[in-house]
């Protein structure tokens, strides 16, 4: 398999009104991408902080509710890292089944197992990422 270049980065970084509207993109393209139902209300929500944490997302799996926080500063120099940390989130979105399930496992899978698990659910997310990115390249 042939591994192409990371991107340049931009000569001049976006304003953060230009990365909203490009994670706004990205999220349209996303939760298709992943076949997140409709009834689902993704949010996403946009921080200027410092820090090297590109966002996250806090899934509410029993109302069907999902908030994507960008940091906006970090990813303004990268179009792409935008479009990639917006399928990242996603995919955590489209895996949160299996932490509803894990919730409801005895305390006493808690501990090095749950290290695991999320080290295995990580993992499968940057498998998903990696697909997404494949399968659906930045447009920009």
């Amino acid at each position: 398999m042939t591994r192409k270049a990371p991107p340049a980065p931009l000569s001049q970084a976006w304003t953060g009104a230009q990365v909203e509207a490009h994670a706004h993109a990205a999220l349209t393209a996303a939760l298709d991408y992943f076949r997140i139902p409709d009834h689902w209300e993704v949010t996403l929500c946009f921080s200027g902080g410092d820090g090297d944490n590109a966002g996250e997302v806090h899934v509410d799996q029993t109302y069907l509710r999902a908030t994507i926080t960008l940091n906006t500063e970090y990813l303004r120099t990268s179009p792409q890292k935008v479009w990639e940390t917006v399928g990242h989130e996603v995919a955590h979105i489209a895996l949160a089944p299996f932490d509803a399930f894990w919730v409801g496992l005895p305390d006493k899978t808690q501990g090095k197992q749950r290290e695991q698990y999320v080290r295995a659910v990580e993992n499968t997310v940057v498998q998903l990422t990696r697909m997404w990115l494949r399968d659906h390249p930045d447009p920009a």
